[in-house]
Formats: C-alpha cells, structure tokens, sequence
C-alpha cells in the first residue's frame, strides 16, 4: 500500500503513522501492524509504503476475541499513569452552542471528574490507535490485522479504542442508534479489557467520559451517550 500527502496536516498524519508502525516493529503485536516498508520525503509530497494483506472471512466471535486480546497487548505499550487533573484541560470545551441538557451534563461529569483529580487519583495511559473502528481491522492469513494508524496517540488514556471499537457502528452504520444500549455496549466491551489488566481506582466511566467529553461537538449522538453517562455514572 502506497499513501501520499501533499499538505502539512496529511503529511503530518502520514509521519504519526510511520513512527507508530516503527514502534509496533519492536512490540509482542507486530504481527498484527503493518510493516513499515518505506517513507518517502520528496519536495512535494510524502510518501508512507506499507505492508497489505488480503482479507479473509472469519466468525465475528472469533474477530472480537481477537480484537480483545490485541487491545490487551496494546495497552501494555508505553504504559504509565498519569493524574487526571492532568486531563482535565483536554476536556474543557464551550458549551454555549450545545443544547441546554448536554450543555448540563457536560458540565456534571466535568465535576464529577474534577472530584476524582482533586482526591488525587491517577488514570492509565499507553500507546493509542485512536482511529480504532471495525473497518480499520480485518482478518488474515496471519490472523487480526490492524491498519490505519495516522491518529495514534503516544500516551492516551486507557480504554478509548475498546469504545470506539464498540460506539463506531452506532455513530456511522446503524440507522436506530439507541444511547442507552450503545453506552452498554461499549463499557461492556472495555470490560474485558479492564479485567485482563491490574486493578485500577478509577471506574470505566471516568475513562469513557474523558473520551466523549473532547468529541462532544462532532454530533448529536456523542451528546446522547454523554446524558446517558451521567445518569448511571454515580
């Protein structure tokens, strides 16, 4: 596979993903990455050449275990922690063009947050996917195959691919998008993570709002899911 970039912001994402593919090089899930074949630096464009790999067909119980041990492996990558008051900068945003009631639960969570820094608490963070749908991933001759990481985060808090891997469908393929079972869904799914890893002081659902909080404005259902949050989040 060949990308090329001609402005700075692509050039920019192609560069993120050729240092995140060199990274994975080293890492226990580099079976599962592309391999990094070249990048190319010319005067007008950027060129990033990757490995491909044909699809195959696989059982979708069999493509979800993958994906869950591969989210565990990935979260083992540059692993640390770091105080959530740290995060709470990320999570600031006007809320005057939003409805009143989203408007109203972004601001309780944002509290309820606040809570959690100021009793001195600390989050997860490793290395990110950040673009971590159904459609970045497919099956192989070699088993789980992940690709597009142009929006790889070197230190992002825990859990955010497992709920885009699980909210994605719900936001872009399913015409009758309930919040309250997309909410399930997703802290269900990052679930299994958060079993296979050490016990953590702070409940999925911080995790899960520090992740929709940044991306409430890109639509209505990312408001949706953050009333539906902070009903259950007590």
């Amino acid at each position: 596979i060949l990308k090329v970039a001609q402005t700075s912001r692509a050039k920019a994402s192609l560069q993120n993903e050729a240092n995140a593919l060199s990274r994975l090089a080293l890492a226990d899930i580099a079976c599962s990455v592309p391999k990094l074949l070249g990048l190319e630096d010319e005067a007008r464009h950027l060129t990033l050449v990757q490995e491909y790999r044909s699809r195959r067909s696989v059982s979708q119980w069999r493509m979800k275990d993958a994906v869950q041990v591969f989210l565990v492996k990935l979260a083992s990558i540059d692993s640390s922690k770091r105080c959530i008051g740290d995060c709470l900068p990320l999570v600031e945003a006007d809320r005057g063009s939003l409805p009143a009631g989203v408007a109203a639960a972004m601001k309780s969570l944002q509290v309820k947050l606040r809570a959690l820094a100021d009793n001195g608490l600390f989050i997860r963070t490793h290395l990110s996917h950040g673009d971590f749908a159904p459609w970045n991933c497919s099956w192989s001759g070699q088993g789980l195959f992940v690709f597009d990481w142009e929006e790889s985060v070197a230190q992002a808090p825990a859990f955010g691919d497992a709920f885009y891997y699980a909210l994605a469908p719900w936001f872009h393929v399913r015409r009758n998008s309930n919040a309250e079972t997309a909410l399930s869904d997703a802290l269900h799914f990052a679930g299994f993570l958060a079993s296979r890893l050490a016990p953590d002081d702070v409940a999925l659902e911080a995790y899960l709002a520090l992740w929709l909080l940044p991306r409430v404005s890109r639509g209505p259902f990312y408001g949706e899911l953050l009333l539906s949050l902070d009903r259950i989040w007590q």
